[in-house]
Parts: structure tokens; C-alpha cells; sequence
């Protein structure tokens, strides 16, 4: 969307993502950095033979920009240097060709602090919490470089549901949180536009 220019007159944009650790109807994020960026490595393996070349792989993450870019540097002169020393030759490939890195998942402070003011309205102030940074990386984050941006977590943690991590098949949703969901969605949108009608009168 963002190559194709469709969001090129976005002034602003929200997202939320369901989390299972905190409880059910909890919204909670941070302004300034939430989330990691990320790239990754092209892997292979070979099991039960002596290779004449060996491919491996993996992904990197950080908090800022500046960090993405020192540990590409890194990864590149870590692993040069270790194959040298054994005689060997090694290259680095980020894969850029095929899938953009990931940036760093950042609220905008004032999109932040309308979205948890919304919230708090909508929910009341002890269900909207402060999260920690954490080493996720996420789509959202290509919006946050493009405009405002405010990213929450939604809880999803049903006791009754036994519900397991995100990103395993012992998730299980309580589409309870649907509806609140929604209407969040909904509240900040139109608060927001009313907000930018003000402002610009």
C-alpha cells in the first residue's frame, strides 16, 4: 500500500494486535519505541555429511535504526573474520532483494497519549497499561515511518480458555474482546478526525 501510494494523505494511523498475556478487555503500549526491527539471514542444512560449503542463517533485531545498521555490520565482519581464521571464505547475504528489514515499531508520543486517553474513557484508567519494549517486529511499524502512528496490544488472557502464545497452535482467541476491539477502533478514529477538524479551522 505504502509503494503504491495509498497512503500518501494519511495524517495518522492505529493499529492493534491481540496479546494473550495480558487479561481479556486490557489495552496496553508505550510512546517511543515498542516493538524490535528486524532483518534476517538465508539459512540451509545438511545432516550426516562433511560439506564443502555450508549455509546458515537467522534474524537480527534492535531497538533503533542505528542499531539495525551496527549489527549488519557486525554479522558481516564477525563472520568474515571467524571463517579467515580457519582458512575459509565466507559472504553475508541480509536478503534485502527479497524482504525488506523490519523497522523499529514507534509511537508518536501525542497520537500515543490520545489513544490511551480514549482508551482509559472507553475502558477505565487501570485497564490501559504501560508495556515493556520487546523483540517482536511487526508490519505496522513500515506505517509508523510514514505518518503518526500509535500501535496497542489488546489482552486476550481468558483463564477459562487455557489460551497459549501468540504464533503457536495452542492460541486459542477469546472473541469476547471483539466488540471492544472495534469500538477502540472506532472512538479513536473519530476523536482523532474531530481533533484535526478543530485544528484546522
Amino acid at each position: 500500500m505504502i509503494k503504491e501510494g495509498a497512503l500518501d494523505k494519511f495524517q495518522g494511523s492505529f493499529g492493534l494486535h491481540i496479546a494473550p498475556e495480558i487479561p481479556t478487555v486490557t489495552i496496553g503500549s508505550r510512546p517511543g519505541p515498542l516493538l524490535a526491527g528486524g532483518g534476517r539471514l538465508e539459512a540451509g542444512q545438511a545432516r550426516n555429511v562433511i560439506l564443502a560449503t555450508l549455509r546458515f542463517g537467522g534474524t537480527f533485531r534492535s531497538m533503533t535504526t542505528e542499531g539495525l545498521s551496527y549489527l549488519q555490520q557486525r554479522i558481516k565482519e564477525i563472520t568474515e573474520i571467524q571463517a579467515a581464521v580457519h582458512q575459509c571464505s565466507a559472504t553475508v547475504d541480509f536478503l534485502e532483494e527479497k524482504q525488506r528489514p523490519y523497522p523499529v515499531t514507534v509511537n508518536d508520543e501525542e497520537l500515543y497519549e490520545h489513544t490511551k486517553e480514549v482508551g482509559a474513557s472507553l475502558l477505565g484508567g487501570p485497564n490501559v497499561c504501560l508495556l515493556p519494549m520487546t523483540m517482536g517486529t511487526e508490519d505496522f511499524s513500515f506505517y509508523s515511518q510514514k505518518m503518526e502512528a500509535a500501535f496497542f496490544m489488546i489482552g486476550a488472557k481468558n483463564e477459562t480458555l487455557k489460551s497459549g502464545n501468540l504464533h503457536t497452535p495452542y492460541l486459542v482467541i477469546d472473541e469476547d474482546i471483539i466488540p471492544t476491539g472495534a469500538a477502540l477502533h472506532t472512538a479513536v478514529a473519530i476523536s482523532y478526525l474531530d481533533q484535526q477538524a478543530v485544528e484546522t479551522k
